[in-house]
């Protein structure tokens, strides 16, 4: 689920991992973009350092720190983390898409795709089993999922 990303700007830079599905990897990768482009516009000895990337209550969360860097170049930075968090809002974690995507609410809250959540629950043998609940976005309605009981 999580790969190592170089960024290949100014030190002092790490290695450090996005802790998402993959359907929020392109969304990550655009703050990334513009961190490096920010940072290859900054005078010497001024970055902004990427601490994490990763999903946390079916949210994104990226933290970065700043060296030396102004103000107006971290209002741009906090502008694209916000626009991309609430894309994420609205994006299946697991494949990207943005058609029929709800909350799965039972164990780890997740943004997922009604396919997804289906095959979720197929893989799965405690939720397959037992069950677990999805809310739909779009109307609010909350399904109950099994792998033997489409809806209840």
């Amino acid at each position: 689920m999580s790969e190592k990303i170089y960024l290949n700007v100014r030190e002092p830079y790490s290695m450090f991992s996005i802790k998402t599905g993959e359907g929020w990897k392109p969304i990550a990768q655009k703050v990334i973009n513009k961190i490096i482009e920010c940072n290859s516009n900054l005078p010497d000895k001024s970055f902004i350092y990427i601490n994490y990337i990763k999903e946390k209550f079916a949210g994104l969360r990226i933290n970065v720190a700043y060296n030396n860097v102004p103000e107006e170049a971290k209002k741009d930075i906090e502008n694209v983390i916000k626009e991309a968090q609430k894309e994420a809002s609205e994006t299946c974690e697991e494949c990207g898409t943005k058609e029929n995507v709800g909350l799965r609410m039972d164990g780890w809250y997740t943004i997922m795709c009604e396919n997804c959540m289906r095959k979720f629950i197929e893989n799965n043998p405690y939720y397959g089993k037992f069950g677990a609940r999805w809310k739909r976005f779009s109307d609010g309605e909350i399904i109950q999922m099994t792998s033997s009981v489409e809806e209840q």
